[in-house]
């Protein structure tokens, strides 16, 4: 019975289930047939029969009679929300009475990440360096967000045209000149010009507004 409305209980459970059969009878407005509050009042009845026996005087029988009887209200719940329950015709006030909780229409903002951006380096190509396996370094605390990633980077060496040159070896990410926006988990760079150079990378998770999240580690490595 696992969900997110469901009662665990199997009590909690029949009391839901005469719950709705009066509710639903009493405002016809929702449009429930009336044999599906029938059988719905029906079936919260046998299971509610069933269970008043004490534990320790069920049969076998009479327990496997119980399971069938809780999974068939379950199954019968679950279908009256899906077809019938919706809003409107029912309030919010409606959606609170029957136990359940009222959709909410506000989005809820997302912040600006809290988790670095790691992942590691690969060499597929001559002149070619690939950012690879981009993934948190630690755990994400929320799951609602699409974040992408901004890899920093920067070339130190004599080598080739000088568009990506750094002056000294890069501390952080604000060290480094340049940076492309990915939401994928690999992106590779054609350095075929800077071979031989010392190349930089630095990465952070960006929300869809721009705020960045903190520095993961420098990534170095020579150009092959």
């Amino acid at each position: 019975m696992a969900s997110d409305w469901m009662p665990t209980s199997r009590p909690a459970l029949i009391e839901m289930g005469t719950n709705w059969a009066a509710l639903a009878g009493n405002n016809p407005a929702w449009g429930v047939p009336a044999a599906a509050i029938t059988g719905l009042g029906e079936k919260t009845q046998t299971l509610q029969t069933l269970n008043a026996t004490p534990p320790s005087a069920r049969t076998p029988v009479m327990v496997a009679q119980i399971k069938t009887a809780e999974k068939t209200l379950v199954e019968t719940l679950r279908d009256i929300k899906k077809r019938y329950f919706f809003t409107p015709p029912l309030t919010d006030a409606d959606v609170i009475a029957l136990g359940l909780k009222p959709k909410d229409d506000v989005p809820t903002p997302v912040g600006a990440p809290t988790m670095i951006a790691d992942g590691d380096l690969a060499f597929s190509v001559k002149g070619m360096v690939s950012v690879v396996k981009i993934r948190p370094g630690g755990p994400n605390p929320d799951k609602r967000a699409s974040y992408g990633v901004r890899i920093y980077y920067g070339l130190l060496g004599d080598k080739g045209k000088g568009a990506f040159k750094l002056a000294a070896p890069p501390q952080t990410g604000d060290d480094l000149p340049h940076s492309v926006f990915t939401k994928t988990k690999s992106h590779t760079f054609d350095f075929t010009a800077e071979r031989g150079n010392q190349a930089f990378f630095c990465m952070r998770y960006e929300n869809s507004k721009g705020q960045a999240g903190p520095w993961g580690e420098v990534m170095e490595a020579y150009i092959p």
